[in-house]
């Protein structure tokens, strides 16, 4: 398994999981289970609710949040359960040394504040929600609701440098000397207002017939930058900020000195770029039929994010980590699954059957345990799409033909079981059975 070296993909159900970037670290979490995926060195750990998101306590140790009761770190020790403080239950941004924390204990009045490492008070803004935008001379600057653009400067005061005239305001970045901000205009059309930080007045505004989604994916060449907001790719060269690759959908890009490589959603390839997108250096095409890119986000290093089938009728979802090289399209690599399907016959009805092999590392067992139901309670849904489903006794059994603890039976239950109530009590035409399932363990 190469996963640490190029692109790789982790099978994973459609429903129920999202994948974390933290550090080079990438963490998939599947309703109350976190997996690490590390290669032949993937862990799982089971946890007391639904993890709702992977971040970075203040110590720099990993921290899972699960819901607004339960909150983890994962050391050196292990999964170890935490006292949460106002960071790992507010925390809404870093910003460079410090955290931004809001207080809302006060109903009349929303308090941002502003601390170091060791909780200190650095400062505080009463008024709208801030929102990190980066740093500029000295100073720190934010997005503040209802305001626009507000700095933190050396002196500890604050000032609004910019407010935009947009109806509604989302996001806001800085690049080199100006001030971006991302939203919804008049006509309800995605916006971006900008302000030149030196001159500290406007100098433009954009707009597009574009969902405005959120900005990621900021990269600076010789030029200018590149970034995608929502799912189309644009340039800021200073001035202008224009759409490129008009009409396509963008899963994810990465820039190096030589080329851009774009990785597309609405199409299954990867395609390398000269910096001015006009020469096509390499194509590499998804090996697997129908599937394409989705959700790619991440650093200058390590990448994260899916590869999900097209027309989403497969819901064998893929979980991707990417070591990201400075020449080309990275190599796809896409795990080998660990089972085959059978039809067991019984009679004008039939169940479906996965048997599974005994030579997989039990987290990746789980996951394409589950991945495996989810899909299968999908692709015999519906007797206008697949014929076949018209003869599904609405039961799949899974079978295990290798050593399995009492301890890694459980949790295989679990997650199926979770899958399984996913499927709201749906009911199986031939037999008006609800959708269910059944573990074999054939030891």
């Amino acid at each position: 398994m190469k996963s640490q070296d190029n692109f790789f993909g982790y099978m994973c159900p459609f429903s129920g999981g999202m994948i974390y970037l933290q550090g080079d670290r990438a963490f998939l979490g599947v309703f109350d289970m976190l997996f690490e995926l590390a290669g032949k060195a993937e862990r799982v750990w089971r946890l007391s609710d639904d993890v709702t998101f992977v971040y970075l306590r203040k110590t720099g140790v990993v921290g899972i949040s699960c819901g607004s009761e339960f909150f983890y770190e994962l050391d050196d020790t292990g999964m170890n359960p935490v006292q949460p403080g106002t960071w790992d239950k507010f925390g809404n941004g870093c910003c460079g040394e410090y955290f931004l924390e809001y207080d809302s204990t006060d109903p009349s009045r929303l308090v941002n504040r502003l601390v170091d490492a060791g909780d200190s008070l650095v400062a505080e803004y009463i008024g709208g929600g801030l929102s990190y935008a980066g740093e500029w001379k000295g100073q720190l600057l934010f997005k503040a609701t209802g305001e626009g653009v507000v700095a933190l400067g050396v002196d500890g005061v604050w000032r609004t440098l910019f407010a935009p005239s947009m109806s509604r305001v989302k996001y806001a970045n800085i690049l080199g000397n100006h001030a971006l901000v991302f939203g919804i205009g008049s006509g309800r059309k995605a916006c971006c207002e900008i302000f030149d930080l030196v001159t500290q007045r406007a100098i433009g505004a954009f707009t597009f017939d574009h969902y405005s989604g959120y900005v990621s994916d900021i990269y600076a060449y010789d030029k200018g930058w590149y970034f995608r907001w929502g799912e189309a790719l644009f340039r800021f060269d200073g001035e202008i900020i224009e759409q490129v690759l008009p009409g396509r959908s963008i899963g994810g890009i990465h820039l190096t000195a030589q080329e851009m490589c774009v990785f597309f959603e609405d199409e299954g390839v990867m395609r390398s770029f000269s910096h001015n997108l006009e020469y096509i250096h390499e194509e590499v095409v998804v090996p697997l039929a129908g599937y394409s890119f989705s959700s790619l986000y991440g650093g200058d290093g390590r990448k994260v994010g899916y590869l999900r089938a097209s027309n989403q009728t497969s819901r064998l979802n893929y979980a991707l980590t990417l070591t990201v090289g400075n020449n080309g399209c990275p190599p796809l690599e896409l795990e080998q699954p660990l089972f085959r399907f059978e039809k067991l016959e019984r009679g004008e009805v039939f169940d479906v059957l996965v048997r599974f092999s005994g030579d997989g590392a039990f987290p990746k067992l789980l996951r394409q345990s589950m991945a495996v139901l989810d899909d299968g309670f999908n692709q015999y849904s519906d007797p206008e799409i697949n014929l076949d489903a018209a003869r599904f006794s609405g039961w799949i059994e899974l079978h295990f033909d290798g050593p399995i603890t009492n301890e890694e039976k459980c949790l295989l239950q679990h997650g199926c079981q979770r899958v399984r109530e996913l499927t709201g009590g749906r009911e199986a035409p031939a037999t008006g059975e609800s959708f269910n399932f059944r573990l074999v363990f054939d030891e």
